[in-house]
């Protein structure tokens, strides 16, 4: 079954967002903001891996 092109578009999107704002944190140096926003970015990859995956 083919994922939705709107989620997965939505969901690459979400990605590149969450790695700007790490690499902006961690230029900043505020450690709360790199761990969440690390974190986040590790959680839709791996949506992502699922949306895009051979079943």
């Amino acid at each position: 079954m083919k994922p939705n092109p709107f989620t997965l578009w939505l969901t690459v999107a979400l990605c590149a967002g969450w790695a700007i704002l790490l690499i902006l944190f961690l230029r900043r140096a505020q450690w709360p903001l790199v761990l969440l926003s690390a974190l986040l970015l590790a959680v839709y990859l791996y949506r992502l891996y699922n949306l895009t995956r051979r079943r």
